[in-house]
């Protein structure tokens, strides 16, 4: 499974926060941690269908955000100063598209390093 996949389902709309939601959120963090395995993953307290967070590498943050995941277009990337930083350096975005984990994880690094 990729994060591809994830963010690429069909999701029910529904007024409150749905089991499938809850699986994909699981699911996310998971696969972010396999891909940043040397990283910390700061998961935030997602509103109703929206992922955001942070990775952490020693001093390093990059923040990342998507907006409802039923109506996809691109995730937000950029770095931060720490992980409460959700307004920090320039946006950078990637697309949703088949290319998406690798675009993420190479977006990532770049800032983290």
């Amino acid at each position: 499974m990729k994060l591809f996949d994830i963010i690429n389902r069909y999701y029910e709309s529904s007024s409150s926060g749905t089991e499938q939601y809850r699986t994909a959120k699981r699911q996310f963090k998971s696969l972010m941690k396999k891909i940043f395995n040397d990283c910390q993953i700061i998961i935030d307290s997602c509103p109703h269908f929206e992922f955001s967070g942070f990775v952490k590498k020693e001093d390093k943050y990059v923040y990342f955000s998507f907006g409802d995941l039923r109506w996809k277009s691109n995730m937000l990337v950029r770095a931060a100063k720490h992980d409460k930083d959700w307004t920090g350096g320039s946006n950078n975005f990637v697309n949703y598209n088949e290319g998406f984990d690798e675009n993420f994880r190479d977006k990532v690094k770049q800032l983290l390093s």
